[in-house]
Formats: structure tokens, sequence, C-alpha cells
């Protein structure tokens, strides 16, 4: 809290009482003793140029919904009034003052035909919150959660990180720890230790290493059911792991394909083994995830079953149509019905 220190002292120097003051008391104490004529105008402006030296702690700027929620603002606020040993009836002018233009005049359509000042600061703060604080819809907010992967710029730190934000309102009381640990599980990339080279794809290449100019490669790669792997070439990739660093090849290959950490690179670094195998408790598949796993079971367009014997009993009359492109059999007006 900043606060002047002002002391009085008898005739031999001997310091007889300390008082301190905060701005606002100062400024009550100006006007006081002016009105009562103790202080001359002269004084009373020593005084009022005194306080306005006198520097607040902290900062707030405009409130802004992209960067922060509107409970977060206000906490910081009330450690901004408190610190600076504000009044609380100037609590409602201070917020009215910072809050930005765009927060005020939205509040201000929000209360009319009131004025914002003559709201109190718990009504401000509830009629804002309400406003750009909607209760979510914890379906929707579980669904992000479960669709959040570890980016490929993103360290495992931030990855938990956000993995915590996204949590916030999924209401997941006190199962939160084993739905962080599942997620987490799935959602981390991993390393594939099963190539014997190192690769990445060539859409990978354009999108994060075309900068660096391909060389000639004279490896041949095989696939695991023996297939050719067309190589395009390689780069010296500079490679930092935790607190490693060194120049590693890196070929490139034709196609779309996942990218390969292979032996070659793990002859070259140490890795942390014991958080890379770290394998979380089995569980059962959400909504989503089932949704996700079996799309082509819930895709809208019509689809085909296979392999299933029926009988179909339809009205004697009906004309059908032949499909012969297609082998079925289409009743005029209806769907189409495959035998």
């Amino acid at each position: 809290m900043c606060k002047l220190s002002l002391c009085s002292y008898q005739k031999d120097s001997t310091t007889i009482k300390r008082y301190e003051f905060s701005p606002s008391l100062l400024c009550s104490l100006r006007d006081y003793n002016w009105r009562r004529g103790y202080f001359s105008e002269e004084r009373r402006h020593q005084v009022s140029v005194l306080v306005s030296t006198m520097a607040l702690v902290g900062k707030i700027d405009d409130f802004r919904p992209e960067v922060e929620p509107w409970t977060a603002y206000i906490e910081r606020l009330e450690q901004y009034l408190e610190a600076n040993d504000i009044d609380e009836e100037k609590h409602v002018a201070v917020l009215l003052s910072v809050m930005g233009a765009k927060a005020y005049g939205l509040l201000r359509n929000l209360v009319q035909p009131e004025k914002p000042k003559d709201k109190t600061f718990g009504e401000i703060v509830d009629i804002l919150k309400e406003h750009y604080e909607t209760k979510p819809i914890l379906v929707a907010e579980r669904f992000c959660f479960n669709r959040c992967n570890q980016k490929t710029s993103q360290t495992v730190a931030q990855y938990v990180a956000e993995l915590k934000q996204q949590a916030a309102n999924c209401d997941f009381g006190a199962s939160l720890d084993s739905a962080l640990r599942d997620r987490f599980v799935s959602g981390i990339n991993k390393i594939d230790t099963g190539a014997a080279k190192s690769v990445i794809s060539h859409s990978t290449y354009l999108k994060k290493f075309s900068h660096l100019p391909l060389q000639p490669a004279k490896v041949k790669l095989k696939a695991y059911n023996g297939g050719r792997i067309c190589v395009l070439g390689q780069l010296v990739a500079k490679v930092v792991y935790e607190d490693q660093a060194t120049d590693l090849p890196l070929l490139i290959v034709k196609g779309h394909g996942a990218s390969l950490c292979g032996r070659n690179w793990l002859t070259k670094l140490r890795l942390n083994w014991q958080q890379i195998k770290y394998v979380g408790e089995p569980k059962h598949l959400s909504l989503n995830e089932l949704l996700d796993t079996y799309n082509d079971v819930f895709k809208e367009e019509l689809g085909t079953l296979k392999d299933i014997k029926a009988t179909i009993v339809v009205w004697q009359y009906a004309l059908w149509a032949l499909n012969a492109p297609h082998k079925c059999l289409t009743l005029i007006g209806c769907s189409a019905v495959c035998i």
C-alpha cells in the first residue's frame, strides 16, 4: 500500500509521533483543513501536488474478454483496490473508470434506463458476469477436452497446462486427476522406435523445413510389408532435447505419413525413458471417442450392409427397377434395397 509518512518533533528534535497517510486519506485531510481555514490556498496546492506524485501500486487495463475471464479481472481489481487503500465508496467509480469503453458501453445498455453509477459494486460485477460468463454446455466442453492432443510445437509442460485449462469447465469433480491422466496418455505425441532411420514426410518438410535445402540420399527404405519407400533426400536437423543439442540426419520421404524417430537417433540422444514409457490405466471410451473411432457407422449418407441374408416382403403390385451396376433392385418411390 502506498503511504506517506510524516513525523512531528519536539524542539530537541526527538521524534514524538509518526503518522502514515494513504493518498485518499491525505486528500480528505487536505480538504478538511482548507475548509476550516487551517490551510492557505498555497498550502492546499502543495498537498495536491504531493498526492499527485504518490505512485499507485500496480495497473489495471481495460477488460478484454479474449484475454481473461471477467471473474479473474475482478479478482485483480479487488487486489488493486486493497493494495492502494481505496475507500469502498469509490470502488464503483474506479471500476467504471478502468473497465474500458467497450465494457462500459455494454453495461450501460444492460442497466437502462438506470445509470451504471447508480449500481453497487456487487451488482455491476454480477450483471457483467452473467453476460460474459454464460454457463458452459457440459457435453461440448468434454468433447473439446477429449479432442485435445499435444501439438507438435508444444512441450509436455505446455500440453499439461492446456489440458488443465480445457478441463476447467468439464465438471469432473473428484475424477479430475484420472481424467487428466487418461487424456494426457492418449493425447501426447509418442515416439516410434521401430524405424531404422528417422524420417518425415514431404508434406511435413514443406510445412516445417522448406528453408533447409535437401541433399541427395543413397539410403533405400522398405516398409513393414516389403514395399519400397520413395526417399526424396535428406537434411541435417539441429535436434534439441532437454539439455542436449546435436546435429542429426533426417530423411524426407514421399507422401503424408507420420514422422518417425529412428534407431540412428536413439544412439545419439539420451532419452528420458521413465517419462516416455509411462502408461496409464485402461479407460472406457466416452461417447465422443466412440463416435470418432467408428465414424463410418454414423455417417449421414446411405451405407451398405454386407454378408447378411434377408427376406424382404413387399406389396405384390410393387414396381421394381433393376440397377445393374450396383446389383440391386430399386423400389420406385422408396430407398434402394440390396439383395
